[in-house]
């Protein structure tokens, strides 16, 4: 099986999940055994989570609009997440090897230790902690020169 690496430097946030959906199918049928899409909006949008917590409405609507803004509502939980223009974001689907019990601490570390080595091979040292004030300030950062550069929202996936 090959790994799929998928780039979009301009894509609406809608189209980018659906396209996380499909790969998600392939990973599920055994089609493939891993994937990485790195993407960015091509407008400024502001992604609610599925739930009650977070509700669009009309009004939310329509400032977003008037502030040039899109609105849009994903399938999965979390928090309320701008996605705008030059901040690259990652999406890393595997499939789990089903002899080792899953760990969302293992799988977070995993990604935050793939990405180190990458940055290694170009002589960036990172650092992967909580980094305070950030938007999402969870243990799974990947910081360079003392600033957040990636990260995850916490060791218990919230």
């Amino acid at each position: 099986m090959k790994p799929k690496l998928l780039l979009y430097p301009n894509i609406q946030v809608e189209n980018v999940f659906a396209k996380e959906t499909e790969v998600l199918g392939q990973l599920q049928k055994g089609e493939l055994n891993k994937a990485l899409i790195l993407w960015q909006p091509d407008k400024p949008t502001l992604v609610l989570p599925s739930g009650n917590k977070w509700q669009s409405s009309e009004g939310l609507h329509q400032q977003l609009m008037q502030m040039g803004w899109q609105l849009f509502s994903r399938k999965t939980g979390g928090a309320p997440v701008p996605q705008v223009p030059g901040v690259i974001n990652v999406s890393h689907m595997y499939v789990w090897d089903e002899q080792t019990p899953y760990s969302i601490t293992k799988a977070y570390q995993g990604f935050c230790d793939k990405l180190s080595r990458f940055f290694a091979l170009y002589n960036v040292k990172v650092d992967v902690h909580a980094t305070e004030f950030s938007y999402c300030d969870g243990d799974y950062n990947l910081n360079i020169s003392g600033k957040k550069s990636r990260g995850n929202s916490s060791a218990s996936g919230a």
